[in-house]
C-alpha cells in the first residue's frame, strides 16, 4: 500500500484545520498507509521540529524539518496542509496571508511589529510553487491564489469544498430536539442565536452582540450561545456595556458542538477572513441557519433559503443581520424546516482528493 503523509504542524488544536488533519488520516487509511507529521512527532529515527521558541520560529523550524524528512521519502504522497511545506497536494485551507494581513492591519505598518508576516509569505509561496497541485477549499480563496500569484498555471488550482462527518452533522427530529434543549436548558420562548470559533476578534463576535442588542431593543428575548475559546473577560464587558449581559453564555470549547447547532434557530460568524469555517458547513447540516460574511468562502453555499452573506465592509451590517434575523422570528412557522442536501459531505470530498493523488 502506498505512503501517504498529511502535514500539519499542530496536532492537538481545537481549530478546524487541526480536526481535519485527523479526519484526513481516517479517511485515506482505507486508501493508503497514512501517516500524520506534526511537530514534536518521532518517525524513522527523526524527530519533527517546532514545538520551542515564538510562533514565527516553530513555523520555521517545523518547515524545514518536514521538508528534510520527506525528502528521504521516496514514491511517498504528501497532503501538506502547511505552509512551507510543498507536496503532491498543498490545500490553501488557511486562506491566502497577504489578503489577511490587508484585513487585520489598518496600519500598513502595524503588520511589521509582528515576524509571523514577514515570514509566511515567504513559506507560502514555497507551498503554492514547489506542489504539483494546489486545492482551494472555496472560489474565494481560489481566485486569491490567481490574483497572488499569477505566474502559476491556472490548470494547477482546483477547488474542493470541505467535508463533514454525516454521522455527527445532521438533522434531528423534534423530539430529539426538545431533549437537547432540556439537556442544554435551551429556553423554546427565546430566539436562540449561537456563534461558534475560536479567534473571536477575527470572527466577529462584538458584531453578534451588537446585533443581539438590537434585535433586544426590538422587543425580542434574544438568548446568545458562544462556543469556543477566547477572552471571556473582554467579551463579558462588552455584552455589559451593550446591556445585554444576562442574555449571553458562555460554553467555552465543546466537543458536542453539534448539539447547539440542532437547537439554536440561527449560528451567526461575522468574520473579516476565512478560507472555509467548517462551523458554517456543520450548523447547515444539522438545520440550522447561517449569517457569516462575504469574506467566508462558506459563504458560498447560502442562499435566501438557509440564511444571509453580508459583506463585512458594509457600514451597517449589523442592521441588515438584525432585520433579516427579526424578520425571520416573526415568521419563522411559514418557514419550511431546512433541507439541506449533503453536497459536501466527507465521501465527495475525499473522492475529489483521491482523483488529484491518484494522477502523481
Amino acid at each position: 500500500m502506498r505512503k501517504l503523509f498529511i502535514i500539519r504542524r499542530e496536532s492537538l488544536g481545537i481549530g478546524g484545520a487541526e480536526k481535519v488533519a485527523h479526519r484526513f488520516v481516517k479517511a485515506f487509511s482505507k486508501h493508503f498507509d497514512t501517516e500524520l507529521i506534526h511537530a514534536g512527532k518521532s518517525i524513522n529515527g527523526v524527530r519533527i521540529q517546532g514545538t520551542k521558541g515564538p510562533s514565527w520560529l516553530r513555523c520555521l523550524r517545523f518547515a524545514k524539518s518536514a521538508r528534510k524528512f520527506l525528502k528521504k521519502q521516496e514514491g511517498a504522497l504528501v497532503l501538506s496542509m502547511e505552509r512551507g511545506v510543498p507536496g503532491t497536494i498543498y490545500r490553501a485551507g488557511d486562506g491566502v496571508h497577504l489578503v489577511w494581513q490587508k484585513c487585520k492591519y489598518s496600519n500598513g505598518l502595524k503588520k511589521f511589529l509582528n515576524p509571523m508576516n514577514i515570514f509566511l509569505p515567504t513559506l507560502e509561496k514555497i507551498s503554492v510553487e514547489k506542489s504539483q497541485f494546489v486545492v482551494a477549499n472555496s472560489k474565494l480563496i481560489q481566485k486569491q491564489l490567481h490574483i497572488h500569484y499569477p505566474e502559476i498555471s491556472e490548470d494547477k488550482f482546483s477547488v474542493i469544498y470541505n467535508g463533514y462527518d454525516t454521522t455527527i452533522f445532521r438533522q434531528v427530529k423534534e423530539q430529539e430536539k426538545s431533549e437537547l434543549r432540556q439537556k442544554w436548558n435551551i429556553s423554546n420562548d427565546n430566539f436562540n442565536l449561537l456563534f461558534s470559533g475560536s479567534g473571536w476578534d477575527r470572527k466577529g463576535l462584538n458584531l453578534v452582540f451588537e446585533i443581539a442588542s438590537k434585535l433586544s431593543t426590538r422587543g425580542l428575548a434574544v438568548k446568545v450561545w458562544v462556543g469556543g475559546r477566547g477572552n471571556q473577560k473582554k467579551y463579558k464587558s462588552i455584552a455589559l456595556n451593550l446591556g445585554i449581559a444576562t442574555q449571553v453564555q458562555f460554553l467555552g470549547p465543546l466537543e458536542n458542538i453539534q448539539e447547539l447547532y440542532q437547537t439554536c434557530d440561527y449560528m451567526i460568524l461575522p468574520t473579516k477572513y476565512d478560507a472555509f469555517s467548517n462551523s458554517c458547513l456543520e450548523a447547515l447540516s444539522c438545520g440550522c441557519r447561517v449569517i457569516t460574511t462575504s469574506q467566508n468562502g462558506a459563504s458560498e453555499l447560502i442562499n435566501e433559503s438557509n440564511g444571509l452573506a453580508i459583506d463585512y465592509h458594509e457600514f451597517n451590517y449589523c442592521e441588515k443581520a438584525a432585520d433579516h434575523l427579526a424578520s425571520y422570528s416573526k415568521n419563522k412557522s411559514t418557514f419550511d424546516s431546512l433541507d439541506y442536501e449533503i453536497f459536501y459531505g466527507e465521501d465527495r470530498e475525499i473522492n475529489q482528493y483521491l482523483k488529484l493523488l491518484n494522477l502523481a
